[in-house]
C-alpha cells in the first residue's frame, strides 16, 4: 500500500513525521473531520486541515 510522510502539527505540541495510508480516509481520521486542502506550498507539500475547524471552535494549531 501506499503511503505519505506526514508532519503532524497538533495544538501546544512539537510537531511530529508519521507515516500514513496514502487514503482519503488516513487524512480524514487525522484532522478529524473533512479535509481542506490549502494552496499547494510546493509540487510535493501541501497544507491540509479540519475544514470545519474554526465553526467547530477548534484551537489553531500554526501561524501560516
Amino acid at each position: 500500500m501506499k503511503t505519505w510522510k506526514v508532519v503532524v502539527a497538533k495544538p501546544g505540541r512539537k510537531a511530529e513525521i508519521r507515516e500514513i495510508p496514502a487514503t482519503y480516509k488516513a487524512l480524514s481520521e487525522l484532522v478529524g473531520g473533512h479535509i481542506e486542502l490549502t494552496e499547494p506550498v510546493s509540487d510535493d507539500t501541501a497544507v491540509i486541515c479540519n475544514e470545519e475547524g474554526k465553526l467547530l471552535g477548534l484551537e489553531p494549531n500554526r501561524g501560516l
